[in-house]
């Protein structure tokens, strides 16, 4: 579902008059994305945490795959929270996927649930398609 969201973006960027289809895009898993701010705290690494998350929310589309996969803890939710909401303010396209319903996430973050409820909700039930 997210890679056919995404293609539809492109497909409608292409349409765009005079558009050459450049479209940044970053595609990653809540879990790595806040490994790759965690590893900026190492003394040997060439960028800050500021850079991982501004280099995160000026991606014209953001795909954050599975919501709910990382270890819930203050600093999780909040450079998710930095994130999300910039990205809301300067109106960029978004996708997140999750095994958590939105009721579920307002009960791990309210802050971020009530972010989520501006998005555009899908919810796709039936077995894991990766196990069958």
């Amino acid at each position: 579902m997210a890679t056919a969201i995404l293609r539809a973006l492109f497909a409608s960027k292409l349409r765009e008059v005079g558009s050459d289809g450049d479209l940044s895009i970053l595609w990653t898993t809540v879990p790595e994305f806040l490994l790759s701010i965690r590893a900026t705290y190492s003394p040997s690494c060439q960028y800050n945490e500021t850079d991982v998350v501004q280099a995160t929310t000026k991606m014209d589309v953001l795909l954050l795959d599975d919501l709910g996969a990382e270890k819930s803890t203050e600093f999780s939710w909040s450079a998710l929270y930095v994130v999300l909401n910039d990205r809301i303010n300067w109106l960029r396209p978004t996708i997140v996927t999750s095994n958590f319903s939105l009721a579920e996430i307002g009960k791990m973050n309210e802050r971020i649930a009530s972010r989520f409820a501006s998005y555009q909700v899908i919810e796709v039930g039936g077995k894991d398609r990766r196990i069958s």
